[in-house]
């Protein structure tokens, strides 16, 4: 006999139906509402105190939750221009603390290919913590390198970077590829970076790779654009964050209206290819006009928390310094297929 049972707990719904002799298995995860509440005690990390390493900017968050700690790497600029990549860790996503070693990263020698480092993604393997960093030449080229570490803090940069490079001339990503974010789905590493061409025009790729070096591009790049004319994202679209969700990907980016102002938007994906903007866009707008960030949020960093989505993000006021807040989103629901009981 086949019973369906629907209960509703909190903003959940679980859909159950009971067969005889089977197993229950989930074919969606939760769905976010897109309905993002910012923290009350925003920016939740500051720049640094005058002479610090960050003390310009602290910005471009890449968070995980490894355990029951957050940790976040995040791009810090000092008064010379110099960046280089820090790590906070936090009890809650809200309160965090800067580790005592930053910066854990330094960009390049000058001259390099990493002169001056960019943004960064980090994803924990097994027992290894991975990082993608994007870095420039001190030109308007950027790429992207690789580096390793045992704990998060000590990290050791791959001797054959960059493992993304730019395209070749008159490609869509000919001048940069930056912002990357990689999950490893099974035993395939997947990334999405935002491209540039000659002319200043955005877009996001995707690369896959066996083992997080060697990548290949795809060859339908760009797998997300900007939109038509007069649309919120028709002047570019960048930073991607990517989760996959069950069967579902979910990309979390940001795009300009026009070049001086950012706003968050959110697509799905069945495959990383395909993509479908969400018509609510844009899901995180700059907030009110003398907030800390009325003049644009960008640079999303998401992670699944239990049943609530969790955006690290950066914003920014005007001409005042670039750092990072904190949102929070609650799922929709969950679909269970059916459980079988042998009766």
């Amino acid at each position: 006999m086949i019973k369906k049972i629907i209960l509703l707990v909190s903003c959940l719904v679980l859909l159950v139906v009971i067969i005889p002799g089977q197993a229950a298995s989930v074919v969606d995860a939760p769905i976010p509402s897109n309905d993002w509440t910012k923290h009350p005690s925003n920016p939740v990390i500051d720049i640094g105190e005058s002479g610090s390493w960050d003390e310009v900017k602290a910005y471009f968050p890449s968070v995980i939750k490894d355990g029951s700690i957050y940790m976040m790497w995040y791009r810090g600029v000092d008064a010379s221009n110099v960046s280089r990549i820090g790590l906070a860790t936090s009890a809650d996503g809200a309160i965090w603390t800067k580790d005592p070693a930053n910066p854990v990263l330094d960009s390049g020698d000058p001259g390099s290919w990493e002169e001056k480092i960019n943004s960064i993604v980090v994803i924990k393997d097994v027992a290894t913590y991975k990082m993608w960093y994007a870095a420039g030449d001190g030109s308007a080229t950027i790429r992207i390198g690789y580096a390793t570490s045992p704990d998060g803090i000590a990290w050791t940069k791959y001797d054959g970077h960059p493992v993304l490079d730019v395209g070749t001339a008159g490609t869509w990503d000919e001048k940069q590829v930056t912002t990357p974010h990689v999950i490893k789905d099974e035993t395939t590493y997947k990334m999405w970076y935002t491209g540039m061409d000659n002319d200043g025009n955005y877009g996001l790729g995707y690369a896959t790779s066996p083992d997080g070096i060697a990548w290949t591009k795809y060859n339908g790049n760009p797998v997300l654009t900007p939109g038509a004319s007069g649309a919120w994202d028709h002047y570019g679209v960048l930073d991607p964050c990517v989760l996959k969700d069950g069967s579902t990907y979910r990309m979390w980016y940001f795009g300009k209206p026009e070049p001086s102002v950012d706003y968050i938007g959110y697509a799905t994906s069945s495959d990383g290819i395909d993509w479908t903007k969400d018509a609510n866009n844009p899901v995180l707008e700059p907030g009110a006009e003398g907030e800390w960030d009325d003049f644009g949020v960008a640079a999303p960093s998401v992670i699944l928390d239990g049943d609530t989505f969790k955006m690290w993000y950066q914003g920014w006021q005007g001409t005042l310094p670039i750092r990072t807040g904190y949102a929070t989103s609650p799922t929709d629901y969950r679909i269970f297929l059916p459980i079988v009981l042998n009766e």
